[in-house]
């Protein structure tokens, strides 16, 4: 899947039947096409509201300006944009996604297509003034291309076969470059230069990594194993077989193809990926993110409670979930790496 991140905010969710509206209003533009309106409408249903999704691109241009609301048009491009995202990770990992009623697998691509392309450009031609839209068009489309890149290099690196930091390149075009992009458009809009929305972009970027960092630690916690399922190289998969010994390492990469269609081989993997040493090098590499997001918002003078807000999304995603916090402080050690195979 692709991040489903959430957090709570106290933010402008006031804004947030704005970007709806934005949305519903963009759809209007697609009535001389009714079946792919509503195959749109549909699977607009299947993506539940994301605080941060929504909230991140009216902070950042409230923090440049003191006013949220001219980035609605932001906001709902980047909820468009996740929606289109989920749909082809889903196609991608082989995921059996829940349809609303009445919308195949293939008319839910063919809907994903518009969210991520066809809806975007409408509204950022009606939206964005002519003075900067080519600037948010060469954004939106520079960072689709770093997103799939990144899903590329998901789909290449196989377990065993590629580094941390080779991982960490692709969770931050994967996840990274929507949220960076979301932020650099948002400075955009607001008037900020060339290189302050650069380092806007790159605040989300780090945003980014860490809402995937929690998006693994959900899959795996959660008992969902889908990155178990599709062999997907973790972070926290690397970690174990990085600090593994050669006999359990070999036992690993023998148990991972087998992942797919057992029960019993997913606990196995997962026992051996919570062991603490292994935990406690993924939660250490989250932290080195937090401080760096939090450390780009000072750099940005990101202050009042616009980038307080923006600071609690930073230290939200960066909250161990409980059962690894557990692991990392020892309070029900799984045993190490070596001991589960």
């Amino acid at each position: 899947m692709a991040s489903s991140w959430t957090a709570s905010t106290d933010g402008p969710e006031d804004l947030f039947p704005l970007v709806h509206r934005r949305i519903d209003r963009a759809l209007l533009g697609l009535g001389r096409v009714a079946d792919i309106e509503d195959a749109t409408r549909r699977l607009l249903t299947t993506l539940p509201d994301e605080p941060v999704m929504l909230a991140v691109p009216l902070l950042v241009h409230a923090v440049e300006t003191g006013d949220p609301e001219p980035a609605v048009p932001v906001s709902a491009v980047h909820r468009l944009w996740w929606t289109a995202a989920h749909v082809f990770d889903d196609w991608i990992d082989h995921c059996e996604t829940r349809y609303p009623r009445g919308l195949s697998p293939g008319a839910a691509l063919m809907a994903a297509v518009v969210c991520g392309l066809s809806l975007p450009a409408l509204i950022a031609v009606e939206d964005f003034p002519g003075s900067v839209l080519p600037e948010m068009i060469r954004e939106f489309s520079l960072a689709w291309l770093e997103s799939n890149d990144g899903q590329v290099r998901d789909l290449a690196g196989r377990p065993g076969g590629t580094d941390r930091q080779a991982i960490l390149l692709t969770y931050r075009h994967k996840t990274g470059a929507a949220y960076g992009a979301a932020c650099a458009m948002a400075a955009t809009l607001s008037g900020c230069a060339p290189e302050r929305s650069s380092r806007w972009r790159e605040f989300g970027q780090t945003l980014g990594e860490l809402g995937q960092f929690r998006n693994d630690q959900e899959d795996l916690a959660g008992g969902r194993d889908e990155d178990l399922r599709n062999g997907t190289a973790t972070f926290l998969l690397a970690c174990l077989l990085e600090t593994a010994a050669d006999g359990p390492r070999r036992r690993i990469l023998e148990l991972l193809p087998r992942a797919r269609d057992s029960a019993e081989v997913r606990a196995t993997l997962r026992r051996a990926m919570l062991a603490p040493g292994v935990v406690g090098a993924c939660l250490g590499q989250v932290a080195a993110l937090r401080s760096s997001a939090l450390e780009q918002l000072d750099q940005l003078g990101a202050g009042g409670a616009y980038g307080s807000m923006l600071r609690g999304f930073v230290e939200e995603a960066a909250v161990p979930l409980p059962l690894l916090a557990a692991v990392e402080r020892g309070i029900c050690p799984l045993g190490r790496a070596d001991d589960q195979l």
